[in-house]
């Protein structure tokens, strides 16, 4: 979370930028002048480790769901008797594609919050509960998961793969 935090609030940051008609300044020429006017302008804490505790937040319940699944899963492809670890590589595959999958379902709100703090000024959120309680009444309900289906369609080959 300490690496993976300031790369999605860079990436974050970039998308929201440089989005077609989504701000009056014009797009980061790179991903490093991105990094350096956010540095300059918001220092290292806050721009770049803004969305720490809600990475962390999504993280540990996507791992505590992929790790156990994968695994239940490898065990479920196998022959009575087999080791888990000698399935067939394409068992292994649809083992960590269910496993993505499963992580995604009951977690992507958190993720959705993760992004809207990264992309949200300093300061326009107090937190995580915040975040969410204002999302909430700005737009129901369905901003929590809003893009699933993309988020589903992409966990089982990114998870499938690795």
């Amino acid at each position: 979370s300490f690496v993976r935090a300031p790369i999605e609030q860079i990436k974050v940051v970039m998308q929201a930028r440089n989005k077609a008609g989504s701000s009056t300044l014009p797009p980061y020429r790179s991903t490093f002048h991105c990094i350096s006017e956010v540095v300059k302008t918001e220092g290292i804490r806050v721009g770049l480790y803004r969305s720490l505790i809600p990475t962390i937040n999504r993280e540990i319940p996507q791992y505590a769901i992929y790790y156990p699944t994968y695994e239940i899963m490898k065990r479920v492809f196998a022959r009575p008797g087999q080791d888990p670890t000698t399935i067939s590589p394409i068992y292994i595959a649809i083992s960590g594609g269910l496993a993505g999958v499963a992580q995604w379902l009951p977690t992507y709100s958190l993720d959705v919050l993760k992004s809207r703090i990264s992309a949200a000024a300093p300061g326009t959120y107090k937190g995580f509960i915040d975040c969410a309680i204002k999302s909430q009444r700005a737009e129901g309900f369905g901003v929590f998961f809003r893009g699933i289906s993309a988020a589903i369609l992409r966990a089982f080959p990114l998870h499938g793969m690795v």
